[in-house]
C-alpha cells in the first residue's frame, strides 16, 4: 500500500514504472538515479505518492504537476534540466535534448515557469516535439526580394505543393489546400517600408478574416467530401478535438445517416484526440490519442518542395501554424507569382487516424473517412 510506505519506498517505486531503456544508457540512467533520488528528497511523502498515482494512470496531461527545482544538474559531465530527466525515464528513453520537449498549455507552469524558481517536470505535462525541416523564407527589406533557404535534402520538384489544381465539383475545398476569401491574389504586391505587405493589400488578401464571434480559430468536420454539423468556434487560448469527451469539439455528437461502419470505426479509435492551443502568433497541436493524426499546413510547406502531409504520433506535439511564416510565405508566393490557384496561407487541415498523399493509398484528403479544416483569424 503506498501509506505504508516512506519517501525511499515510494521513489523506488517510480523508478520500477520508468520505461523500458536501452542497455547502452547504462552509464547515464546510473547518474540519472542517484540526480532523480536528490531531486525528489525535498518532496513530501503526499507529493510522492501523487506522482507515483499518476504513473500507474498512464498518459495523462490532466494530472498533477510534479513541482522539482528548476535548476539544472550534472549527468555525465553534462548540464541536465529535471524535466528532461524524468522525461527521459519516465517517457522517452529516446530523448537527447531538452529542446526536444514543449510544455502543454494544459500544465499550471505553462505561462510562467520561467519565473519559478520550481517548475512542473511531470513528464505527461509535455509533448516530444516533432521534428520538421521547414524551409526558412527570408526578406531583404532593403530591396524587397525574398527567397527560400531549403534544407539540404530538400529539392524543388513538379509536384510542388503549389501546384495547379481544379476544384472539386462535390465540396467546397480544393484538392490539396483550402479557399476561402482571404486567398492569395496573383498580382505583385505592394508593400511598406517595413518590407510587409501593405494596409490596404493586406486586408483583401494577406490578414486573416475576422470572425464576428470573436473566435481566433473555427473548425469545420468532413466525412470524406461531405462537410457535417456547424463549424466550431473557439475563443478560449486552448480547446481540443475529440470523440467522446465533455468540451472542446466533440466529434462523437455530430450525426450523419449515411455514415458506414468503417467511418464510425475511425471516429470512435480517435478517442481523446488532440489539444490545440495558441502562444502569441503560434498554434501548437499535441496528439492525445493512441492514433496518429496527419497534418498539412502552409507552415509545415516548402513553397518549392514537395507537398507534404506529417504524422504527428501520440504523445507528440507540432506547431502547426506559425503567422510569420503565413506571412513571408504570403508575400514570397505573390512576388516570385509561382502560384496558380487561391490559396489560404491562414488555414490547415488534420485527417483522424488515416493519412493520405504520396505514401497512402488515399492521394486525396476527400478520400479519407474523417477529417477537419482549421480557418484562423487572429
Amino acid at each position: 500500500m503506498l501509506g505504508s510506505l516512506g519517501k525511499d519506498g515510494h521513489v523506488s517505486q517510480l523508478l520500477k514504472l520508468k520505461a523500458k531503456q536501452s542497455s547502452d544508457d547504462d552509464a547515464w540512467l546510473a547518474e540519472a538515479y542517484r540526480s532523480f533520488r536528490s531531486l525528489m528528497k525535498s518532496r513530501s511523502g503526499k507529493e510522492l505518492k501523487n506522482f507515483v498515482s499518476t504513473m500507474k494512470q498512464g498518459s495523462s496531461e490532466d494530472s498533477c504537476c510534479w513541482m522539482l527545482p528548476s535548476r539544472f544538474v550534472e549527468v555525465r559531465g553534462e548540464q541536465v534540466s529535471p524535466a528532461e530527466i524524468c522525461a527521459r525515464l519516465f517517457r522517452w528513453p529516446e530523448l537527447r535534448s531538452q529542446e526536444q520537449l514543449h510544455r502543454l498549455a494544459s500544465c499550471k507552469c505553462f505561462s510562467s515557469v520561467e519565473s519559478r524558481a520550481e517548475s512542473c517536470c511531470n513528464p505527461f505535462h509535455f509533448g516530444k516535439v516533432l521534428s520538421i525541416d521547414v524551409p526558412s523564407i527570408v526578406l531583404d527589406r532593403d530591396t524587397l526580394t525574398t527567397a527560400v533557404h531549403l534544407p539540404a535534402e530538400s529539392s524543388s520538384r513538379e509536384d510542388s505543393a503549389f501546384y495547379d489544381c481544379t476544384l472539386s465539383s462535390s465540396a467546397s475545398v480544393f484538392s490539396e489546400f483550402s479557399v476561402s476569401d482571404k486567398c492569395v491574389a496573383l498580382p505583385a504586391c505592394s508593400t511598406s517600408d517595413s518590407g510587409r505587405p501593405s494596409r490596404a493589400d493586406s486586408e483583401i488578401h494577406s490578414q486573416p478574416a475576422q470572425d464576428a464571434s470573436g473566435s481566433w480559430l473555427s473548425m469545420a468536420y468532413w466525412e470524406q467530401n461531405n462537410r457535417l454539423g456547424r463549424q466550431f468556434h473557439v475563443t478560449d487560448t486552448q480547446t481540443s478535438v475529440n470523440y467522446g469527451g465533455t468540451s472542446g469539439f466533440v466529434l462523437g455528437k455530430i450525426a450523419n445517416t449515411h455514415r458506414t461502419d468503417g467511418v464510425e470505426k475511425k471516429r470512435r479509435a480517435f478517442g481523446k484526440g488532440f489539444s490545440l492551443w495558441r502562444e502569441g502568433d503560434d498554434v501548437w497541436m499535441y496528439n492525445r490519442s493512441e492514433h496518429s493524426v496527419f497534418v498539412q499546413s502552409s507552415s509545415l510547406s516548402s513553397p518549392t518542395g514537395t507537398r507534404k502531409v506529417h504524422r504527428v504520433n501520440q504523445g507528440q506535439v507540432v506547431k502547426v501554424f506559425s503567422r510569420q511564416q503565413a506571412e513571408l510565405l504570403l508575400l514570397y508566393l505573390k512576388k516570385t507569382g509561382t502560384i496558380r490557384f487561391p490559396f489560404d496561407v491562414f488555414s490547415f487541415r488534420a485527417s483522424l487516424v488515416s493519412g493520405w498523399g504520396e505514401r497512402h493509398t488515399r492521394q486525396n484528403i476527400m478520400q479519407c473517412p474523417c477529417w477537419l479544416e482549421f480557418f484562423l483569424s487572429f
